[in-house]
Formats: C-alpha cells, sequence, structure tokens
C-alpha cells in the first residue's frame, strides 16, 4: 500500500468512527483467544541509515511527533493464564 499519508489514514479512521472492539472482532476469525489475554502493541524501529533494505519506510513516531526512517512492527501476543499446581505442573485456568 503506497501513496496513503499517516494524516489521510487517521481521517478515514476518524471518519468512520471505529473502535478498539472492531479490530477484536475483525481478530477473532483467525485467532483462538480462549484462556489468555491478546496483547497488541505499535513500534518503530529506527533505522536512519538504512538504504536498499525492503521492510525500511517512513512511519510516524509519537515520540518524535514526526516520520522517521525505520521499521514499523505490529506484535501480537497471547499470553497463557496458567497456573501452577503444588506439584510443580502447569495448568490452564
Amino acid at each position: 500500500m503506497t501513496g496513503i499519508s499517516h494524516h489521510s489514514a487517521n481521517r478515514f479512521l476518524y471518519r468512520e468512527n471505529y473502535q478498539p472492539k472492531d479490530m477484536y472482532d475483525e481478530a477473532l476469525e483467525v485467532l483462538n483467544p480462549t484462556g489468555g489475554t491478546l496483547s497488541v502493541n505499535d513500534r518503530v524501529l529506527d533505522k536512519p541509515y538504512s538504504y536498499s533494505v525492503a521492510l525500511v519506510g517512513y512511519f510516524w513516531f509519537g515520540k518524535h511527533h514526526r516520520l522517521i526512517k525505520g521499521i514499523n512492527l505490529i506484535p501480537l501476543i497471547l499470553h497463557r493464564h496458567v497456573r501452577v499446581t503444588h506439584a510443580g505442573k502447569l495448568q490452564d485456568i
């Protein structure tokens, strides 16, 4: 996807009034979150001196309040809830 600015994406999301639950509902189609908590994060790895690297592009970095050259990562982490029994075995909660 090229030719889309950060501001135009923000205006689209604001205009459509998407909520976090909308993203969760979409993720349910491919995930099985039973027995855990799903964490979603977004981060940009700063790569100002990288050239000719496929994943490097310009992304909005809130810390600097501007676009920076880097790699955009969106990790999805499923934290499993387990209980350790008196025998030291793990048991799903």
